[in-house]
């Protein structure tokens, strides 16, 4: 029996009437594409946005045509290979992967250091299920349709001529929320076998061992669908995928469902970022999007297979370089850490024996300073700090217009409590530091280490390259870098949206107008790293939780700070706008994934990120002027 192949209106009455007129029926088939689901781009371009988005992840080179098409000659050479086997035209995702790697490693040898075959077969299958997840969308009807058939007891098999195997498929049924009516999948690249042949109908029939009129199969493709299970006595039924909602025509010329001269346009921009009267900097997020992109760009021609954020600012960004290699390539193409690190926890460990140490790194940046502030940017403890002061009857809290020259740095130097207590604490900081470099499995003097910061002259990265008394080679890449310090060879500092070293890059006055917006909407509620203890096993339980400790991996306890004030702050102020951020984030970047067109140039970005700088709304100026940070390194103070 076969149904007119015909537009169906309502496919739940439709089925309905079938099982009335046939009650012999046992097993609903369904198709899949265009059947249960559609896509919002044409299929063929599903491939070519996967190979925009492989292109991406190996570097730019080689680029989207060329894998494009070579991914339609592998495709074809495949189905060829298989027909020779006495099987169908049709391949798998999983070989066409383990072609492209043997394919690509002799002519791109780059990509050897970052993939060997089976990460780079992980990538390649991530990246097309993030694609075809990203692009499909669920018919209304489709539901209610399965749920009909379940409550008649029948049971529902879904069959498609498809190269994702069956294993990877039930992904998309679960992403719908469809996978408790689906009993059991029949995938031709499975089997070899398709539905064009009649070959995997022939399959499903053997393999449940039941009379063909038992089956009534339901799709959109007249030939396959309809008339061939027809043929082998089957029911079959067609219906019109493309009238029921918003599905891209199979034949249709390809054209992305979304460009960027649209996106970008001031017609679609608020909707894009999801901007309404409540929000504050909604186009923060794409300045984010924006650096990690780029970040990410320069991390893969680098061949960095991980890298480490720093400080407070880096758990946020981190996060969001996670989330956008989960929305971009389906998987973490490169391994990210969050190092617990400020200037005050790392400064000490990184200084020589007092007798050596002229303190020029920390002078430098702060003449005008006190014996407070240079005693706590030590990690000295206050109280400890004061008995020093008071012994030598010097003043705790006076500052020097050079601290550097002054007589009360003089009798410091000279006085032995101050040397003992210097030496005594910059062994323990550094030996602490150390184990907790130690505790993330990594040899940093024979690794690359690639570090992330918000900016600005990578003090902290610094630190920690004088900490490994200079043996490691650092990487450092920042929102921005201002006048930079202590470039070497093997230190050197790259500001990704911003710098002024060697000269100013462009839109440099933008970004750098307000370095404290960066700061404060990345800030964290943990704050910020303010020493480091080694303890014993038995001093340091693993289930223990204390506020204001982290505990690493080797007995390493990371002692972080943070004022209550400073809580209040984060969770008042602070997280909401995070939480738009991410918000924001995830919209433009699910955006430009099922986009073919190019991304906005800098400029456009400059400018987004412009509005924020030169045209804040009122309410946006008050919200900066409520909010205050306070200052644990060089000048102790709240500002």
């Amino acid at each position: 029996m076969t149904d007119t192949f015909r537009k169906k209106k309502n496919l739940v009455d439709a089925l309905s009437e079938t099982l009335d007129r046939h009650p012999e029926v046992a097993f609903f088939c369904f198709d899949y594409f265009d059947t249960l689901v559609y896509r919002i781009v044409e299929p063929e371009h599903t491939k070519r946005l996967a190979c925009r988005q492989l292109s991406i992840a190996l570097g730019g080179d080689p680029d989207v045509d060329a894998l494009y098409q070579w991914r339609k000659d592998f495709e074809l050479t495949l189905c060829r290979q298989n027909e020779k086997k006495g099987l169908d035209p049709e391949f798998s995702l999983y070989d066409l992967a383990a072609v492209f790697h043997e394919f690509l490693v002799p002519r791109y040898p780059s990509i050897t250091g970052l993939y060997d075959k089976d990460r780079f077969t992980d990538l390649f299958i991530q990246i097309e299920m993030t694609i075809e997840l990203q692009v499909q969308r669920m018919f209304p009807d489709t539901e209610a349709l399965l749920s009909s058939v379940k409550k008649f007891g029948a049971s529902v098999f879904l069959i498609s001529d498809f190269y994702i195997p069956g294993a990877l498929f039930r992904r998309f049924l679960d992403r719908h929320g469809i996978s408790r009516y689906v009993d059991q999948l029949f995938v031709s690249c499975d089997y070899g076998l398709t539905k064009f042949t009649g070959r995997l109908y022939g399959v499903l029939i053997e393999h449940l061992g039941a009379e063909p009129e038992t089956f009534f199969m339901i799709g959109d493709r007249e030939n396959a669908d309809v008339l061939i299970p027809a043929s082998r006595k089957m029911k079959s039924m067609g219906v019109g995928g493309y009238a029921r909602q918003g599905a891209a025509p199979e034949r249709a010329t390809m054209q992305p469902s979304h460009t960027f001269e649209s996106i970008t346009s001031k017609r679609r921009f608020p909707s894009l970022i999801g901007k309404n009267q409540k929000d504050l900097f909604p186009e923060f997020a794409l300045t984010l999007w924006h650096f990690i992109y780029r970040l990410f760009q320069e991390l893969i021609r680098e061949n960095a297979t991980r890298v480490f954020f720093l400080s407070k600012e880096g758990a946020f960004l981190k996060e969001l370089f996670d989330q956008f290699q989960q929305e971009q390539f389906g998987t973490a193409v490169i391994d990210s850490h969050h190092l617990r690190v400020s200037r005050k926890s790392t400064f000490i460990g990184s200084l020589q024996p007092i007798e050596s140490e002229n303190f020029s790194r920390l002078f430098s940046q702060y003449r005008a300073i006190g014996p407070r502030d240079f005693l706590l940017s030590l990690n000295f403890q206050e109280d400890e700090a004061k008995r020093i002061c008071d012994a030598l009857s010097i003043p705790f809290d006076v500052r020097a217009d050079d601290f550097s020259k002054s007589d009360t740095f003089s009798t410091l130097l000279q006085s032995k409590k101050f040397r003992e207590s210097y030496e005594d604490n910059r062994r323990r900081q550094k030996t602490a530091f150390l184990q907790y470099l130690e505790s993330f499995n990594v040899d940093f003097t024979k690794e690359r280490l690639h570090v992330v910061d918000v900016g600005w002259k990578g003090t902290i990265q610094d630190n920690m390259y004088f900490s490994l008394n200079r043996e490691a080679d650092v990487q450092g890449y920042y929102m921005g870098t201002i006048t930079p310090t202590h470039l070497f060879r093997n230190n050197r500092k790259k500001g990704i949206l911003f710098s002024n070293y060697p000269v100013k890059t462009p839109y440099y006055d933008v970004y750098a107008e307000n370095p404290s917006l960066f700061e404060i909407l990345l800030s964290s509620p943990e704050g910020s790293a303010d020493a480091y203890e080694i303890r014993d096993a038995a001093d340091n339980p693993a289930q223990m939780s204390v506020e204001d400790e982290f505990h690493a991996e080797k007995g390493v306890v990371v002692k972080m700070s943070i004022t209550p004030e400073e809580r209040a702050i984060f969770s008042e102020k602070i997280a909401p706008v995070q939480d738009t951020i991410r918000g924001n984030f995830k919209h433009f970047s699910e955006s430009w994934v099922v986009s073919e067109s190019p991304l906005p140039d800098a400029e456009w970005f400059a400018r987004q990120h412009a509005r924020m700088i030169f045209q804040p709304t009122p309410k946006e100026i008050d919200f900066f002027k409520s909010l205050y940070h306070f200052e644990n390194f060089g000048n102790i103070e709240f500002t």
